[in-house]
C-alpha cells in the first residue's frame, strides 16, 4: 500500500511540475518537506508554494477487485495580502488534478475532492488551503 501512496505523490509532482498553469503560479515549488531555515522558518522568497500534507491508505478491495484506497492532503500556501492569490492556486491545482493523471503501476480507478479547507496561519500574514484527495487505485498486472 505504500508503493501506492509514493507512486501517487510522484505522479502528482510531476502534474505540477510540468503545467504550466501552475508554473505561472507557483514555479515548480512543490514540496514534500519544505526548504526552512535553522529555525524552522520558512523565507518569504519560497512563497507562493504547494506543499504535501498527510498521505493514507488502505485496501479497498471487494471480491473482485484488488483496489487501494489512498488519501492526500495538498496545502497551498501564500503571503500575499488577502485570499485571491492562495485560492487562485488551489483552484488550478483542483482542475489539474481533476484530468486523468499516469500513476505507474497503478490505474485510477475513482478520484475525488473530499473538501477543501481555508484557513488564516496563526502569523496573520500566510493564507492556506487544504485539498483533500481520495483515490482508488487498481495495480496493474
Amino acid at each position: 500500500m505504500i508503493d501506492a501512496q509514493l507512486e501517487l505523490q510522484g505522479a502528482i509532482n510531476a502534474a505540477v511540475r510540468g503545467s504550466a498553469v501552475m508554473d505561472g503560479l507557483i514555479g515548480k515549488r512543490i514540496y514534500d518537506q519544505v526548504p526552512a531555515d535553522e529555525t524552522g522558518r520558512v523565507p518569504d522568497s519560497l512563497f507562493p508554494y504547494v506543499s504535501f500534507g498527510p498521505m493514507t491508505s488502505g485496501d479497498d478491495s471487494d471480491g473482485c477487485h484488488s483496489l487501494v484506497a489512498v488519501s492526500v492532503q495538498l496545502d497551498c500556501w501564500s503571503r500575499a495580502v488577502g485570499w485571491p492569490e492562495v485560492k487562485r492556486i488551489a483552484s488550478a491545482l483542483v482542475k489539474l488534478l481533476d484530468a486523468k493523471i499516469e500513476v505507474p503501476g497503478f490505474t485510477i480507478t475513482i478520484h475525488e475532492v473530499e473538501r477543501v479547507l481555508s484557513t488564516r496561519e496563526a502569523d496573520r500574514r500566510t493564507s492556506r488551503v487544504a485539498i483533500h484527495l481520495r483515490y482508488r487505485l487498481a495495480p496493474r498486472a
